[in-house]
This record gives C-alpha cells, sequence and structure tokens, in this order.
C-alpha cells in the first residue's frame, strides 16, 4: 500500500502542485452574496502555544518568539479547523502546495506508524529491531533559541535516505520553489515521524576536561 501511495504521489500529484506553483494564484468565488469577516481572529503568543503543546519537553523556540498564532484545539487538524473557521467565520480560505504536500506525507505517517512491520521492507534496509541514527552538536546550548535543529532535521534525513529503497523516503522532503524555512523543516520532521519505528534519534554533544592542573 504504501508503496502504491507513495508512486501516486510522485507521479501524479508532484506534477500538478508544481503546475500550480508556477501559475499565478488563482481565486474561486464559492458564494457572492456573502458578507466577509471583517475581524482578525484572536492570537496569542507562539511560545506560549508551544510550551502549552510540548509541556516539559519543550526544548527552545527561534522563528517563534515573537510571532502570534491562532490558537488550535489539539484533537482537530489545523487545516481542517481553518477550513471550519472559513465556513463558519465568512473568511477566505488560502491554500498552499506546501499544505496539501504536508497533508499527504502526514497521511503515510499515520498509516505507516499504524503497522509498521508491513513497510518495513520498503522503507528501510535493516530487517528487524530500531537503529540509532546519531547528529552531533558540540555547540548547541540547552534551551538556547539559537540551537540549529532544522540542520539536524536535515542531517537525520539524509541518513533515513542513504538507508532507505527505491527513493520513496526522498519524496517527503520534496521542496517547491515556495518552500520557506519552515516548511521544509515540517517535512523532514514528518519522514523521521514515519521510519520512527525503525529508528532512534540521538543528538549529542561532547564534553570534557581536557587536562588538570595541580
Amino acid at each position: 500500500m504504501i508503496r502504491t501511495i507513495a508512486i501516486a504521489i510522485a507521479m501524479l500529484l508532484l506534477p500538478v502542485l508544481e503546475a500550480v506553483e508556477e501559475s499565478a494564484p488563482k481565486i474561486f468565488t464559492i458564494h457572492d452574496g456573502l458578507e466577509k469577516a471583517s475581524q482578525p481572529l484572536p492570537t496569542v503568543p507562539a511560545e506560549t502555544i508551544l510550551r502549552d503543546v510540548g509541556g516539559d519537553r519543550f526544548e527552545s523556540a527561534s522563528d517563534g518568539t515573537g510571532q502570534a498564532w491562532l490558537r488550535m484545539p489539539r484533537d482537530i487538524h489545523p487545516v481542517v479547523r481553518a477550513a471550519h473557521l472559513a465556513f463558519a467565520d465568512h473568511r477566505p480560505l488560502a491554500l498552499s502546495p506546501d499544505i496539501v504536500w504536508l497533508l499527504m506525507t502526514q497521511m503515510v505517517a499515520r498509516e505507516v506508524v499504524a503497522d509498521p512491520e508491513r513497510f518495513r521492507g520498503i522503507l528501510v534496509s535493516h530487517q528487524a529491531g530500531q537503529e540509532v541514527l546519531e547528529v552531533r552538536r558540540d555547540e548547541f546550548v540547552l534551551g538556547a533559541a539559537t540551537n540549529d535543529w532544522p540542520g539536524v532535521f536535515a542531517e537525520f534525513e539524509e541518513q533515513i535516505v542513504a538507508r532507505a529503497h527505491d527513493g520513496v523516503a526522498s519524496i517527503f522532503s520534496h521542496a517547491f520553489a515556495s518552500s520557506q524555512a519552515t516548511e521544509v523543516a515540517t517535512r523532514r520532521v514528518t519522514l523521521m515521524k514515519t521510519v520512527s519505528p525503525f529508528y532512534r534519534y540521538e543528538v549529542y554533544t561532547e564534553c570534557g576536561i581536557p587536562e588538570i592542573h595541580l
């Protein structure tokens, strides 16, 4: 099933999304008689949302700091919630190739995590258990907003793709011309989640005392 989904996405959906991206933005009028909402939706600081979601596991925020986000229910996908708000409040709804692609890869991730052994032979080369993937970052400081986590995700992606079969893993992180760093990092994390039954991720630093003088 995963092979069918991956090939269908690569052969059919990607060219369509790329064509959409290259063309001028299109606006489809759904209902001429609706009066559009005039007030923006209430927002809260992005870091507040990140800390609420992450709890004790929250490590740091970089791009999110200083931004304001909508607070969304955790049991509803943000895209579904956005569509509902657009319908209920008479608001325009904007979609991009990045959003559609992320939805597709998240769907595949759910399928794999729910029944990983069914897809092991397609996504990874080892036959059993979990392998450990490591990334070393001696310059990282716990809780620092300057820690380059997107770079860590990129290194994990390289290791996953190098161990994958048939190039299936590489299509997860396809970047469109309009993709920003956040979209690319999100797709890399989705890939990591997809193959998480087969890998354990470790980020480490190497510290020590070079010598002691008495």
